[in-house]
């Protein structure tokens, strides 16, 4: 009843006022109780009179004497209402007009206003603001505009969009992997990632190479190139290294795994396995302390699985939703790692070698193959082995349960 009343009484004092905003933000003054409600009487005039929210948004923009708070309360009203994309696309010109400032600002509102507790929680109230999601229609409206206009933001503004697509993200889970406006966000990410090709920047441009991992088809195009782009130049690309090191060694992996399996097995295999002709090139593998080489895996690789788990890398996820190509790549990873090991490339002394074993089955078919007590102990993690070994064996028996 008494939000009620208050939007009563705030209906009257704008038809006394004849809709000016000034005097209407004098009369309503700063209540938390009259600004919660103007600002759900504001959100269903723009929904009820586009005609008078239309006036409402000129007066932000063009009038003085107005107090910052009123304008915010006004600005979050338009952008949490049903009609924000009709009433943004509208106003395009004066959001990008001056430098877009304006624009600016609906950005830092959207991010701090339009959003709602994760559902994790259900009605308990969330412990911190980064466990807020995106919500609301504006989401999209504003994203695509930041993807049309995309050429005229100057770096001073770089930033600003990578928060704003990093926000974005928060919402992308298992029942909604692909969001309202996941296109404009990989267009948005993907343009943002050469400036940010700077050690200076290593953060942001994990940040940038997340949020890509995070939503691969929504430009699988790109996705694909720059997931590729090492094998067409001969030296590496930092960029692509880091975005494989994301995808096969930490948990972004997964949305690639889940919908780009033929591209995530091609790349995963390049990303984990020596070659004969990178044994070539590289003569320091035949110096090497380690043991990745000595099983087919490159040099150093399995530094980034310690320690072993089945959650380490995305191979758990990939046999989950592909299990027959999951098997076969786990299969074809292993047949080459035991080969490596039964035919050495490289040398290394004290490790013993593995002898062929028959194995009978009941029906009576028999087949041979390498074992040790270090190749029998692998899954359990228990001997000496890369820990990308063990790992993949960890999820496949995780898996398996």
């Amino acid at each position: 009843m008494e939000d009620w009343a208050i939007l009563h009484w705030i209906q009257k004092q704008f038809l006394k006022h004849e809709g000016s905003l000034p005097e209407l933000s004098a009369a309503l003054r700063t209540a938390p109780a009259v600004r919660r409600t103007y600002r759900k009487w504001a959100t269903e005039l723009v929904e009820s009179d586009p005609e008078a929210s239309d006036k409402m948004f000129q007066a932000i923009v063009s009038e003085g004497g107005i107090p910052s708070h009123f304008r915010d309360d006004t600005l979050i009203s338009l952008l949490r209402s049903s009609s924000s994309a009709a009433f943004l696309e509208r106003h395009t010109a004066e959001l990008l007009a001056n430098d877009k400032q304006l624009f600016r600002q609906m950005i830092h509102v959207l991010r701090v206003t339009c959003v709602t507790t994760h559902t994790l929680f259900g009605t308990l109230p969330a412990p911190t603001s980064l466990f807020n999601v995106p919500h609301g229609y504006a989401w999209a409206s504003v994203l695509n505009l930041v993807k049309t206009n995309l050429s005229s933001f100057a770096p001073k503004d770089y930033p600003l969009l990578l928060g704003l697509i990093k926000d974005w993200t928060r919402g992308v889970n298992l029942q909604n992997p692909y969001p309202e406006g996941a296109d404009a966000v990989a267009t948005i990410a993907h343009s943002l990632l050469p400036n940010f090709n700077s050690y200076r920047l290593d953060d942001q441009r994990t940040t940038i190479l997340q949020i890509i991992a995070k939503i691969p088809k929504a430009d699988s195009e790109r996705f694909t190139n720059l997931l590729l782009e090492s094998r067409e130049s001969e030296g590496t690309n930092p960029i692509t290294d880091d975005l494989r090191r994301i995808i096969f060694v930490e948990l972004d992996g997964m949305p690639a795994a889940r919908d780009m399996i033929d591209l995530f097995v091609l790349v995963a295999k390049e990303f984990l396995l020596c070659s004969e002709a990178e044994l070539q090139r590289g003569w320091s593998y035949g110096y090497s302390l380690e043991l990745e080489t000595l099983f087919g895996f490159k040099d150093a690789r399995s530094h980034d699985f310690f320690p072993a788990s089945a959650y380490h890398g995305p191979f758990f996820f990939l046999l989950q939703y592909h299990p027959h190509q999951g098997i076969d790549f786990i299969v074809d990873v292993f047949n080459h790692s035991a080969d490596w090991y039964a035919h050495p490339r490289v040398r290394l002394d004290n490790v013993e070698p593995p002898y062929e074993i028959t194995l009978t089955f009941a029906d009576g078919t028999s087949r041979i193959q390498w074992c040790n007590p270090r190749l029998w102990k692998l899954y359990r993690g228990t001997s000496v082995e890369p820990y990308v070994l063990q790992s993949i064996l960890m999820a496949l028996e995780h898996w398996l349960l």
